[in-house]
């Protein structure tokens, strides 16, 4: 009877209610494809806000306590996208970062090898690079494209794109401006690279326009979007040739001075040996000339979303005195093994012990590669190294003293055959090096595994990171010497007195050109940090040294390998402060950290995790804006794009403070805006042309306000462009007097607030 009415009632409701859409205002009605079905309530003047994240019943609460939980929900999704996009740098930074060794001419015609990167400095950076640092919002558009197929095409994602360049050029600009000193100006020094890629950028916003309002309005077709990825490789090709010139055939040659085969002064280098080697009879083999090869002339914005990553890590040192491995040459002859003897708490050390201990082959065979009590084997075979173990059996203890306790009952002892040349590496990949008053240097050890047979020798320099030589350091640069036998090595990087003591600051070691029948190894580079530490400050408490171990996994830094590791005396870290490192090892535990196969599971695990965050801040942004009332533009142009955007604000203000000039703080927006449309939109765009066109139906997408927002980027815009080039003529485009600069950053605001204000207007249909 019950049932009867029910159905009753419903059927009366389908005659006066219509169906539920979404964006709709009033009552409506929705029945359930499965189960006893369920109610929508909604208020007569409230539009109906769903999304497959959704709880049973979460649209019941306040509207204005939604609008607080979606608010502070999109808060935690940008601060997730910012880690995630972290992890993307460190996988493209290493993918950029490969080098491999080609044939050059030098001045004098002589030919001579030279190691270059694989990745040219310009490519990189409008390609891979601006994909890291623009990678949000290229990937909510590809999301919500893929989420509104068979559905009216969203406008949160091209929005947020407009709304992200107008921010990255107006309000980025300002933040930079105003942090110069006054009185000292920036320039951008690559400004053949610069216009080509600002002419693109403003390009790109005039093709949206073409797309959405004069070629195919309120559609797009497969040709348009097909034209749209042409651009980007046009736009890389562009800068490409801009910046190599390949018809000046000077610029491929490698300077003289860098292919001599005479030894180079090197100042400041490290004590030791520092003559280069010299080149065979008919090559020489040096490294790169200084802006030669790929290798970047200017750092980029991603160099220093990395940094900005790196100064929030901070990390704890740990130490040991027991050894639990050995290693020895195998012409040594012989191994010594400590057995170390403490005595328990309110014992004594006077009674005499004896202690029974035995061998176990490893990879080592006793009697073949050594023998008990008579040494290690030595013979003129190259083969791998080989390890076996040493035992603690028993240890007995006379009449009436107490039992003894076996802590450590075994060790590892490694034969390190030596009649190979051997290869060359960092013994470690990172290192926190603590320094104080008494303490101004960092070493760091070079070793020699899989053989010391012979004299080898490898190059060595430094590189900035956050640390800038001169500035903090005395670079370094030269050749180190292995003589037969020898497997470590030290390099010894001094600190100046000016380093800042309150900062963490990174430089890195590179090797090169390892000769003498040695190879490079794996560990061709390795990052120093540098801390300061009061010497009667304590380095940590218990609680913070439980969670290490976790925080340490979290940043990639935590290796699982043979407990001898714990033996360093400077060990390397990575680790981030606790909240952040939560983040991570809940939401991005199956990232592979950046070291690992040259970077490329790093780069696509990363790229995954950003999908499912977009995927989130594409649903928290709708229902956000619908609750409180803004159109899918509004929200894309203000909180989505400044939210996606923090992260390259902060590393744009550390760029022009320590750059040299504005390349890195402003150069590369143009670059990474004509990404964000080209790759942005060109990417779904394609998607969803193929999609209907095998349908055989149209793929619709109307501008609407869209159309408004991207007219006025493309105008305020070119005012930028205009501004920054009158700066540049008085000085340069970034700082001058204080006067100036909060002038140009008060005229860049001012465009910014306007352009959120006329769409705000054109959206609300106060704006014809």
């Amino acid at each position: 009877m019950a049932s009867a009415a029910a159905q009753a009632l419903l059927a009366q409701l389908e005659d006066l209610l219509p169906a539920c859409i979404d964006g709709g205002t009033g009552p409506c009605l929705e029945t359930a494809t499965s189960g006893r079905g369920y109610a929508i309530f909604t208020r007569s003047t409230d539009p109906i806000c769903e999304s497959d994240i959704l709880l049973p019943g979460f649209n019941l609460l306040p509207r204005w306590l939604l609008g607080a939980l979606y608010l502070l929900f999109l808060l935690y999704l940008f601060a997730g996208v910012a880690i995630a996009s972290d992890l993307f740098m460190d996988g493209i930074i290493k993918i950029t970062d490969t080098t491999h060794k080609v044939k050059r001419k030098n001045a004098n015609g002589e030919i001579v090898i030279v190691e270059e990167k694989v990745w040219n400095w310009v490519v990189a950076n409008i390609s891979l690079m601006a994909l890291g640092t623009s990678s949000p919002e290229i990937m909510l558009a590809v999301v919500e494209a893929l989420l509104t197929l068979d559905k009216p095409a969203g406008e949160l994602g091209p929005a947020c794109i407009a709304g992200s360049a107008a921010y990255n050029f107006l309000i980025i600009t300002a933040v930079c401006t105003t942090c110069i000193p006054d009185g000292h100006f920036k320039k951008i020094s690559q400004l053949r690279v610069y216009v080509c890629t600002a002419a693109w950028s403003l390009w790109a916003y005039i093709w949206m326009l073409v797309v959405y309002v004069w070629w195919t309005p309120d559609e797009v077709t497969l040709e348009e979007a097909l034209l749209t990825l042409a651009f980007f490789g046009l736009m890389v090709l562009n800068a490409w040739i801009v910046d190599k010139q390949p018809w000046n055939k000077k610029r491929n040659k490698v300077n003289a001075s860098f292919a001599s085969d005479k030894p180079r002064d090197l100042e400041g280098a490290a004590s030791g040996t520092h003559s280069l080697p010299a080149g065979s009879a008919r090559h020489s083999e040096v490294d790169a000339a200084p802006g030669e090869g790929g290798d970047s002339p200017v750092k980029t914005l991603a160099h220093y979303r990395h940094i900005l990553a790196a100064r929030q890590r901070k990390g704890h040192k740990k130490r040991t005195s027991l050894s639990h491995a050995y290693s020895v040459l195998e012409s040594a002859g012989v191994v010594k093994v400590a057995v170390l003897r403490r005595a328990a708490e309110g014992g004594s050390l006077d009674a005499a012990l004896r202690v029974h201990f035995k061998t176990e082959d490893g990879d080592a065979v006793a009697g073949l590669d050594y023998v008990v009590g008579g040494g290690i084997i030595d013979d003129d075979m190259s083969e791998p190294d080989v390890t076996f173990s040493i035992l603690l059996v028993s240890a007995e203890s006379p009449v009436g003293v107490a039992d003894v306790v076996i802590v450590q009952d075994r060790v590892r002892v490694t034969v390190v055959d030596d009649d190979d040349a051997g290869v060359i590496g960092f013994e470690l990949p990172e290192y926190e090096i603590a320094f104080n008053e008494k303490k101004t240097f960092a070493e760091v050890t070079l070793v020699r595994r899989r053989g010391a047979d012979g004299r080898v020798q490898v190059d060595y320099e430094t590189q900035d990171l956050t640390a800038i030589s001169g500035e903090d350091y005395v670079a370094v640069h030269g050749t180190i010497f292995f003589d037969s036998g020898e497997k470590t090595q030290q390099i010894r990087v001094d600190l100046l007195p000016s380093f800042v003591p309150e900062t963490h600051k990174a430089l890195k070691l590179v090797l090169t050109n390892a000769d003498g029948g040695a190879e490079l190894g794996k560990r061709s580079t390795c990052k120093v940090t540098l801390v300061r530490r009061q010497l009667t400050q304590v380095l940590g408490s218990m609680a913070a040294k439980e969670g290490m171990e976790l925080r340490a996994m979290a940043d990639g830094s935590f290796k699982a390998g043979p407990p001898e590791a714990a033996a360093a005396e400077d060990e390397p870290y990575n680790v981030w402060p606790e909240w952040k490192a939560q983040i991570k090892v809940l939401l991005f535990i199956m990232v592979p950290p950046a070291d690992w196969k040259g970077g490329y599971p790093c780069f696509f695990a990363a790229l995954g995790s950003i999908v499912g965050i977009v995927y989130l801040v594409n649903e928290a942004g709708s229902l956000f804006g619908c609750v409180i009332g803004l159109s899918e533009v509004m929200v894309g142009v203000s909180i989505i794009a400044v939210g996606t955007s923090l992260p390259d604000t902060m590393a744009s203000r550390i760029a022009a403070v320590k750059d040299k000039d504005a390349d890195a703080a402003i150069g590369n927006i143009t670059g990474s805006n004509g990404v964000n449309v080209f790759l942005g939109l060109g990417v779904p765009w394609t998607i969803c042309a193929i999609y209907y066109k095998v349908k055989g139906e149209k793929y619709i997408a109307k501008g609407g306000d869209l159309e408004f927002a991207i007219l006025l980027y493309a105008i305020f815009g070119g005012c930028a462009i205009v501004a920054l080039a009158v700066a540049r003529r008085f000085g340069g485009e970034l700082g001058g007097s204080k006067k100036r600069q909060y002038s140009i950053a008060a005229l860049m605001v001012s465009l910014w607030l306007l352009f959120l204000l006329l769409i705000g207007l054109r959206s609300y249909n106060n704006l014809g």
